[in-house]
């Protein structure tokens, strides 16, 4: 299968056995994954996941479906309140790791799950690595988790509480599906408002150049009139020029 290679991810050392595919899709899913399997070697993806054109296709949705103006629902000033929350769900997640989602939903769908748990709480983890420092900012660090998969995150807000709420597992792999098939329609329709934008403007530049061509052919033509009409008075004076000496003449010869 041709290599899908937006990002350059070269080979690091054999014994870590990184993947060039592996490695391209998780910096597509999240750029600090990517650079932790680059240099640590640790593996997100299982053996049988196959990084195909749909694979690579719904990442990239994904992608699209991520947002800049959501806010955590128990924002507050003070950074230690905030970061028990975020404490809260790398607990939460390790519960559910311990769960066996596969007598629930479809094998897809729990590996799906179980990857996002891994990334999530492994990106978590890195991020609060630096949250004694003060460039810390709580709000965009629960937006780049929340944008790791956007529908899961919209799903699982919940897993920031103390308590794990089971009933959150409820016919999820269905609430997935369709809160994600919700989102790809949003897009398509932003996508073709955006199209129709576009063609608009390059309708409208296309009047304006078709107009300028007009206009200039007018002058075009207007100059040529003003070229012909100057050509005709010459003529006509050249004809009066040449009437007014033959008359001239004629009187000359008469009086002599």
């Amino acid at each position: 299968m041709q290599q899908f290679l937006p990002y350059n991810c070269p080979m690091k050392r054999k014994k870590l056995n990184t993947n060039t595919e592996k490695c391209n899709y998780l910096n597509i899913t999240n750029r600090k994954l990517g650079k932790l399997y680059k240099y640590s070697g640790y593996d997100f993806l299982p053996s049988d996941f196959d990084i195909n054109p749909e694979k690579i296709k719904e990442r990239l949705y994904l992608n699209e479906m991520q947002v800049s103006n959501i806010f955590p629902s128990f924002i507050s000033e003070e950074k230690k309140y905030m970061k028990k929350f975020f404490k809260n769900s790398l607990k939460n997640i390790k519960k559910m790791q311990k769960k066996d989602f596969s007598d629930i939903f479809s094998h897809d769908f729990t590996q799906k799950l179980e990857i996002y748990l891994d990334m999530r709480k492994e990106l978590t983890k890195i991020l609060l690595k630096d949250f004694g420092s003060q460039s810390f900012d709580e709000v965009a660090i629960f937006q780049e988790i929340h944008n790791l998969n956007p529908v899961f995150g919209e799903l699982l807000e919940e897993m920031y509480q103390p308590k794990l709420d089971e009933d959150m597992f409820e016919d999820l792999e269905n609430k997935y599906n369709t809160l994600y098939l919700e989102k790809i329609q949003k897009l398509e329709k932003k996508q073709t408002k955006r199209r129709k934008r576009q063609k608009t403007a390059e309708t409208e530049l296309q009047n304006v150049e078709s107009l300028d061509r007009k206009v200039q052919k007018i002058a075009t033509i207007a100059k040529k009139e003003e070229k012909t009409k100057q050509s005709i008075q010459k003529i006509e004076h050249m004809k009066e020029v040449k009437t007014v000496k033959a008359q001239n003449k004629k009187t000359s010869k008469e009086k002599s």
